[in-house]
């Protein structure tokens, strides 16, 4: 999968969280790039409207990957795939307002 295609799936998660989560928020920034092919992002994800930090997650634009990230839930067992890192995400958040709600 390419940068565009990457980067397009993973705004698409982080929406839908938002979307199906009130209260939850997302930002984004390029912490890194040195011109060559490798471009470090760097996602933020909020919890209760931005007041609690859910997670913070670097990954490689060009391939995917998931470099370092601080989510307490996921530790040693990480997927490498952003995008499998982000469907984790969704998942334990959502199962985790649900539990809040119910």
């Amino acid at each position: 999968m390419d940068a565009q295609h990457v980067n397009k799936a993973v705004k698409e998660l982080l929406d839908k969280l938002v979307t199906d989560l009130p209260g939850y928020r997302w930002d984004s920034l390029c912490s890194f790039s040195d011109g060559k092919g490798m471009t470090l992002i760097e996602l933020n994800i909020f919890r209760r409207d931005g007041q609690e930090t859910a997670g913070r997650i670097a990954y490689q634009l060009e391939t995917g990957l998931v470099h370092r990230f601080h989510y307490t839930p996921i530790r040693d067992d990480a997927p490498e795939s952003i995008l499998d890192f982000l469907l984790d995400v969704y998942n334990f958040e959502k199962r985790m307002s649900d539990s809040r709600s119910a």
